[in-house]
């Protein structure tokens, strides 16, 4: 039976393998572009953190144009006065950033501390139309807290890492992200 199965299916699996492998490398490589040329954000409105927005950057069009077909978003042009056009892309809806955060995740090095924050952030319940409690308004900005602390440029005479690189200190109630680290430092 077996024999036949494979004498069925083995182009259609060896072709399958052949795109699962395609489809990995796209993704290891959208991480390592992401780990170049990317940035996560929350922006706050009102003192209260409101939103997420990832981001990458290139000079080259045709890189980020495949993103949106897979991630939704958006690209726009930040040319004003350089001698090369840049282009954006970026996301902010909620379910196609998860979407994105939870492919390139495995694959991400550098920027692996800041995916952690925002998907902690997107795993924080939102209150539309309604004060959200004030411990969840304390997290949103101790998380924004952290996302600004990693995304700091360091100087080279002081430089300072953020005072824990696997946990966050929450407010006055030390709640711990509970995302584990992926690399072999943990």
């Amino acid at each position: 039976f077996t024999t036949f199965i494979d004498h069925v299916w083995g182009n259609s699996r060896r072709r399958y393998e052949t795109l699962l492998e395609d489809v990995k490398m796209h993704i290891a490589y959208l991480a390592g572009l992401f780990d170049g040329e990317g940035s996560v954000c929350l922006t706050a409105n009102r003192e209260i953190v409101c939103q997420l927005r990832i981001t990458i950057a290139n000079t080259h069009l045709a890189t980020l144009s495949e993103i949106p077909h897979q991630y939704g978003g958006k690209i726009f042009d930040t040319y004003a006065g350089r001698r090369k056009p840049c282009y954006v892309w970026y996301n902010t809806n909620r379910p196609q950033v998860l979407k994105f955060i939870s492919d390139i995740m495995p694959y991400t090095k550098i920027k692996l501390e800041q995916l952690r924050i925002a998907l902690w952030f997107l795993m924080t319940p939102t209150y539309q139309g309604r004060h959200s409690p004030q411990f969840i308004v304390d997290m949103k900005r101790a998380m924004k807290r952290a996302i600004t602390a990693w995304n700091r440029r360091p100087s080279f005479r002081s430089w300072s890492a953020p005072k824990s690189r696997t946990w966050y200190a929450i407010g006055a109630t030390n709640i711990r992200c509970p995302f584990p680290r992926h690399d072999s430092q943990s």
